[in-house]
């Protein structure tokens, strides 16, 4: 649900993997601009794209990690703008579409 974006404080990790949850990732999600370590929606039934919001968690240093999904559409070219991230970007097991944006080379 779009409240995810009034979880601004959160600094390290938020987990909520392995669930039942459906629907898309509301483009709140590019609020949690604090958030530093690692996001894991994964292994859910989420839906629709990523939204381009994402390129704003932009102190994430570990893992974004979202796969084994629904989700479709295209890869946001805003994914490059996660230069700090270190360790992993899993989007496996989902069911996006189209080219890789050449941002991803940025990371």
């Amino acid at each position: 649900p779009s409240e995810i974006g009034k979880l601004t404080e959160m600094t390290h990790t938020l987990y909520l993997g392995s669930n039942l949850m459906t629907g898309s990732l509301p483009s709140e999600i590019g609020k949690l601009t604090e958030m530093q370590h690692s996001l894991f929606l994964g292994s859910n039934s989420m839906t629709g794209s990523l939204p381009s919001e994402i390129g704003k968690l932009t102190e994430m240093t570990h893992t974004l990690y979202l796969g084994s999904n629904l989700m479709t559409g295209s890869l946001p070219s805003e994914i490059g703008k996660l230069t700090e991230m270190q360790h992993s970007l899993f989007l496996g097991s989902n069911s996006m579409t189209g080219s890789l944006p050449s941002e991803i080379g940025k990371l």
